[in-house]
């Protein structure tokens, strides 16, 4: 499963205590294949009008661990629990998943997190299960410039 990172996680990657914290609850949403992917998307309003637009979908909560510092390859493996988003009807085709912060009272206020890449699929009625992997993907740091 491929991933791309938000401006805001790398921003609270680079200030600690991280682009995740283990145990903290994070929300899930899937984007329909409309959407381009752009790191300088910072918040849920950002991406919200690619959002599928079928029922009965919903987003869903999801745990994030982070795993021990890979000192060898430079990274830090994340894994989140498996996320069931419904059934919903045709009308929509999706590639995407994005993991964003549960705090903030509206959209325009929780921050994106990243984007996992899923298999291209077409809403048809049957349930949309993204399972969590171990570890999901992989998050290198950046280098920092000086």
């Amino acid at each position: 499963m491929s991933s791309d990172y938000y401006s805001t996680a790398i921003v609270d990657a680079a200030k600690g205590p991280g682009m995740f914290v283990t145990g903290n609850t994070y929300n899930a949403m899937v984007l329909q294949t409309s959407y381009t992917f752009s790191y300088t998307h910072a918040f849920v309003s950002d991406v919200v009008a690619h959002e599928l637009s079928v029922t009965p979908y919903a987003r869903q909560t999801v745990t994030v661990t982070v795993g021990a510092w890979d000192a060898g390859n430079l990274r830090v493996p994340i894994d989140f629990t498996n996320m069931s988003f419904g059934s919903a009807a045709t009308g929509n085709t999706f590639n995407s998943v994005v993991i964003f912060d549960n705090a903030g009272g509206s959209d325009a206020a929780r921050k994106l997190r990243c984007r996992l890449v899923i298999p291209t699929r077409s809403t048809d009625s049957a349930p949309i299960i993204v399972n969590g992997q171990n570890p999901a993907f992989w998050f290198t740091p950046l280098p920092l410039v000086p």
